[in-house]
């Protein structure tokens, strides 16, 4: 399989960066409470969730997920005191992604709107669609 770099983006552009080695990362659609209520903290949820209401996610390590610019615009917030930490574009309210609260845990699930399909190439969109 081919080692394909996607690109990441909030809406207005202010915050860049890629996924690495997506051939090492999962994919997801999330129906839980919580991925639905960061969709309402964020905003409008139609803008983050589909329209049964969940929330399409790629989880992979954190060293494959680099920002390139734009990172003072990273927020963070958390549903509750035991709950992920949830990242987003200060700038513009896209979701980013989350992360454990327990450092041992080393993943990250990246909000797939943050890949905008007009930026991938051709053999990227393929690749996410036949993504697991």
């Amino acid at each position: 399989m081919a080692d394909l770099s996607f690109p990441l983006r909030c809406a207005c552009g202010r915050l860049e960066g890629h996924v690495a080695a997506t051939h090492r990362a999962g994919r997801a659609i999330c129906y839980c409470h919580d991925c639905q209520a960061f969709a309402r903290f964020l905003g409008p949820p139609e803008a983050t969730l589909d329209a049964l209401g969940g929330t399409d996610i790629i989880a992979t390590a954190p060293r494959f997920v680099q920002f390139t610019a734009g990172t003072e615009q990273l927020q963070c917030m958390s549903l509750g005191p035991r709950g992920l930490l949830r990242w987003y574009a200060g700038c513009c309210r896209t979701p980013i992604g989350n992360t454990p609260r327990n450092p041992k845990l080393s993943y990250v699930e990246t909000d797939e709107p943050i890949v905008p399909p007009q930026v991938l190439t051709a053999a990227q969109r393929q690749a996410l669609r036949a993504a697991p």
